[in-house]
């Protein structure tokens, strides 16, 4: 018998045993449920770059501009490939106008703020940035795999940037604190009070993630949560010590749908990673906040509360257009009472606001800190009105449905994370508040989608034009 023959038979023959799938098989097979393209893997890529720091851990790729180069190929591939994007529902939500009508403010806010050119070369260089970040994942993001998959590129950057943390830069003796933590200038894109607003909006996702997964990606999950806890410890950082407490708190008291056995897990893994890497003097540290009144953030001109202070003071003086985008160190060595009262050749901090709402509130005005606040503040109240909007039986429904769902509960905790780490650093204009308005329209636009009733496809003069869909989805 001849090979030719022989071949159609052992085909048949496997397809009627159903042989056992490789891992490979199996990966290959999840690849083609994503649909990943170009714009999605530059997507992902940058995430790990403007999250996760990676072009400045690994230094080989600063010569080749890769958050430039991934830009440009995820905008070219964008405009290339119209058909790959969503139907632009997201866009049309209240999350996005506000980003929108906030862009709009901070390029007002040039010509009337205190110095045209800082402010310019901020937006420019490095807030332009950010809001392309947001326009190209409000665009690619589909339905809710795309969803999914973006949120664990989120998650695999926390990942790095606590392996990071943990392995690469270690920790130091600092000047003004009971415990060696780690090295600020080691760390590059964010210091160690930073990384706690990243590290609190991971905790919820993981969980999210991982609540309907198999075992390996709960196994990898556990190891990631372990991380966030050995880094949090590591950072000697008191607002993610809050930070983390926080989202503790409400994970377990109201997250009722979870088992109490799966809540309490969840945070004795965190907790036990945090106690186990406590370097020595962190709980000295953390007992600081304890003694308010021996705390410099409250004694010093130059600690947080006096700053916070000051400027609410610049946005009631400014109460239209602010100082300015990216105004507020200036306007600390320049027309603040701190600077009034030092001496000429004197040194003078031009101190950086320290707080979110403190900062966009002086440098875009009253009306900024409205819309600012209505999509940190205003992104929980939304996402739990979502909720109540949506049919009980998703909770037990489809894939899609199930994540919806589940999504609209574990999102609110990322949220209050952020709000509580962001109140202790200046966050305004950076990435996460943005990534998860990015998120959350996202599931207002799949959510309307499968709530709406079906409608007839548009007529064109060719014919009948049939509406994209992504073909995981109609596998399903």
């Amino acid at each position: 018998m001849s090979l030719t023959t022989l071949r159609p038979n052992a085909v048949r023959l496997t397809r009627t045993l159903r042989l056992p799938s490789t891992a490979f098989d199996r990966l290959k097979a999840r690849a083609a449920r994503l649909d990943l393209d170009p714009l999605r893997l530059s997507m992902a890529g940058m995430f790990m770059l403007s999250i996760g720091g990676v072009h400045l851990t690994l230094l080989f790729l600063k010569p080749l501009r890769p958050a430039l180069s991934l830009a440009i190929c995820a905008a070219a591939y964008a405009y290339l490939n119209p058909r790959k994007l969503n139907d632009g529902r997201a866009l049309r939500t209240w999350p996005a106008r506000v980003v929108c009508a906030l862009v709009v403010l901070a390029c007002l806010s040039i010509p009337f703020g205190l110095s045209i050119g800082q402010s310019a070369t901020y937006l420019i260089e490095e807030y332009s940035k950010v809001v392309l970040f947001w326009f190209l994942l409000t665009i690619a993001i589909r339905h809710e795999r795309d969803i999914w998959f973006f949120m664990w590129s989120f998650v695999l950057a926390a990942a790095f940037m606590c392996w990071n943390a943990i392995f690469v830069v270690g920790v130091t003796d600092q000047f003004g604190s009971h415990s060696a933590r780690l090295n600020d200038a080691a760390m590059g894109m964010y210091d160690p009070n930073d990384m706690g607003v990243i590290l609190t909006i991971a905790i919820p996702l993981v969980l999210l993630l991982t609540r309907n997964a198999g075992r390996l990606t709960k196994l990898f999950g556990l190891v990631v949560l372990i991380a966030i806890g050995w880094t949090v410890a590591l950072s000697g950082s008191r607002g993610s010590f809050v930070g983390m407490i926080t989202v503790f708190t409400i994970i377990l008291f109201a997250l009722r749908e979870v088992s109490v056995v799966r809540r309490v897990s969840a945070i004795l893994v965190i907790a036990g990673a945090l106690f186990l890497a406590a370097p020595e003097g962190y709980w000295k540290q953390m007992g600081t906040m304890l003694e308010p009144s021996a705390d410099y953030n409250l004694t010093d001109q130059d600690g947080r509360v006096k700053v916070w202070k000051r400027g609410i003071g610049y946005m009631l003086r400014y109460p239209v257009l602010g100082l300015g985008i990216a105004n507020f160190g200036r306007a600390e060595g320049t027309i603040s009472e701190k600077a009034k009262q030092t001496e000429d050749g004197m040194g003078l901090i031009f101190t950086a606001a320290h707080n979110s709402f403190v900062q966009v509130g002086a440098e875009l005005g009253i009306a900024g800190l409205v819309l600012w606040s209505s999509l940190s503040v205003g992104g929980i109240f939304g996402l739990l009105s979502l909720r109540r909007r949506l049919p009980r039986h998703w909770a037990t429904g489809s894939t899609e449905e199930r994540f919806i769902y589940t999504a609209t509960m574990y999102m609110p905790i990322a949220y209050v994370g952020f709000i509580v780490t962001c109140s202790f650093v200046s966050f305004a204009f950076m990435d996460p508040i943005y990534i998860l308005t990015a998120f959350t329209a996202a599931l207002y636009a799949c959510a309307d989608r499968r709530l709406a009733p079906p409608t007839a496809p548009p007529i064109t003069r060719r014919g009948v034009r049939v509406p994209f869909r992504s073909p995981w989805l109609a596998k399903r």
